[in-house]
Formats: C-alpha cells, structure tokens, sequence
C-alpha cells in the first residue's frame, strides 16, 4: 500500500495540472509525456482511492481544486459533438472529474459549483447523456464510470459529505432519465452476447452502475420512480438469463445481486408478473429453465436454473 505522504504527493501533482489549465483554454491532451495522459489520471484515480481520510497538506488548498474541478466541467460541457478532436481527450477529462470528486476537498469545490451555476451541470449533464451513446467502447465506459463517481455513496461518512444525498438525488433527477435507462440496457443487451463484439468490462461497469442506483445504499437516493423504471428493464427473463449464464462470475454474481434486489423489494403483483411472462414465454423460459435445472450437464448452469425457477 501506498504511503499518506505518496498518495498526497500523487494527488497535488495532479489536481495542480488540471488547475494549471484553467487560464490556458487548452483541452487536455493525450501526449505520453503530458502529466495529464488518461493513463496517468487513471493510475492517480486508483492510487488515490479509498484514500478520503488521508488529511490534506500545504501542497493543496482549496482553490487549487475549486480551478481543476472548474476546468473540467466546463471543458466537458462544452464539448457538443463526439466526432470533433480526439476520443483520448474526453476520457482523460472524465477520468480527471472522478479523480477530483473521489476526495473531500474535490467534492466539496464539485459541490460549491454545483450549486453556484446549475447550469454548467446541465451542460454538463447533456455531454454524459450524449457519450453515453457512443459507438466508443472506452468512451461509454469512462462515461458509466464517471456517473457512478458522481452518484456513488462516498465511502467516508464525514461531515464533508453531510450534503452530498441532496447533491446525488438532484444529479439523480436530471441524469438518469427514461432514455439513460434504455442505453444502460442497450449496452448489456450488446454486450452480453458471447461473441468478439461484447466487453465484459464495459457490461461488468454497467452492471455495477445499476447496482449503485437500486441496491442499497444507492438507492438511498434514487427516487421510487427511477427504483420502478429501472426494476422493469431489469425484468427482462431473456436478458437475465444470459447475464446468469455468463462465463464471467463477476458478471453472474452481480447480476444476481440485481435479480433478488428485484424480487425482494417489488410488490406481489409485479412479481407474479415476472412469473408470469416466463410461463407465457414463446421459447418456454420456465420449462427450459426447469429442464436444465434438473439435467443439465454443468452444475453452475444446474444451480442457476434452480435459482431462476425457485424464483419464478
């Protein structure tokens, strides 16, 4: 593990970078030897997180990260178009705003500006909901993981933070829409599929993602409506199967997580309607399942059927 004195180094270098850039107007680049490469504030961002209770120094103040915070949402929410400049850019930017929020300081500036010029989140807000819609792999994927930085419950539960539920449940509100909900599926939906085209990575993000918007803590402050809308995608039998099977237990296990959060916190009726929609399933869900349960040759897919039908 890494020293206090390490990490606080790690992180003054960075944030005073991205503060640096502030009266330059330049957006960030992807040059190796630049301090700011997507590598670099990814290495930072892991280096440095979990670390929130290590106290600041001298080589930090607030402002510096009140200027780096101000950099990057204005730059990202300036951006109108993923066809104009280079793919490295954004995802060094998004990688940059995660690195910034993870820590007290950082959130406490994303905060103050969050609250002084809304609408630089709306912009903001849009830039995310537009990427999220990338035909980018690493694109989408520095897209679901900024979100869930931003809408993550925060591993300290200091002072600090006594004012991030309310901040979360107003981002909540203005970022996952309907249409962010039918991306998310969109995406699990292409990357499910067991062949060359699906990430494992990027379908293990989403996944993750839905888990710090319905499960608790998350959902915490995540509105009822937004828990029900997500809870109806979700309740998709042939998706949920094939997450169930995938040869990544990562991605079976959290999916699972996702199924008895479903099934434990609805109400009878929509329940018995997930019931229902297997029995009446035109390729026989439920007798396959039962099927498989019973005679399957591998004991995880045996195990799974099981699970899937006890459910039902």
């Amino acid at each position: 593990n890494a020293s206090p004195d390490f990490v606080m180094f790690v992180q003054s270098v960075v944030v005073k970078r991205l503060a640096s850039l502030v009266d330059s107007g330049l957006l960030l680049g992807g040059d190796d030897h630049d301090l700011v490469n997507p590598y670099v504030v990814q290495a930072a961002m892991e280096l440095c997180s979990n670390q929130s209770d290590i106290p600041s120094n001298n080589l930090l103040d607030a402002k510096d990260f009140e200027m780096a915070v101000n950099c990057v949402v204005k730059q990202l929410g300036g951006i109108g178009s993923l066809s104009i400049g280079d793919n490295t850019d954004l995802i060094v930017l998004m990688h940059a705003l995660c690195f910034l929020v993870q820590s007290k300081t950082g959130f406490t500036a994303f905060a103050k500006l969050f609250a002084e010029n809304v609408e630089t989140f709306i912009s903001l807000v849009k830039f995310l909901k537009m990427s999220l819609k990338s035909s980018n792999k690493e694109i989408q994927m520095s897209t679901i993981t900024t979100m869930m930085t931003l809408l993550s419950t925060p591993h300290s539960e200091s002072k600090e933070f006594k004012n991030r539920s309310e901040i979360q449940r107003s981002l909540k509100s203005m970022i996952i829409s309907k249409d962010t909900c039918y991306d998310l599926k969109h995406i699990i939906y292409l990357h499910s599929l067991e062949d060359k085209r699906g990430s494992t990575c990027l379908l293990m993000e989403t996944l993750k993602f839905l888990e710090c918007l319905i499960c608790t803590p998350g959902n915490i402050t995540t509105s009822e409506e937004t828990v029900q809308l997500l809870k109806e995608i979700l309740a998709d039998n042939q998706m949920m199967i094939c997450l169930l099977s995938h040869n990544s237990r990562p991605v079976s296990s959290t999916t699972w997580k996702l199924f008895e959060q479903i099934v434990c916190t609805s109400d009878d009726a929509f329940v018995a309607s997930m019931s229902l929609s297997a029995l009446q399933d035109g390729e026989g869900a439920m007798l396959r399942q039962f099927h498989s349960a019973l005679f399957h040759p591998e004991e995880k897919q045996r195990s799974i059927s099981a699970k899937m039908v006890a459910v039902w």
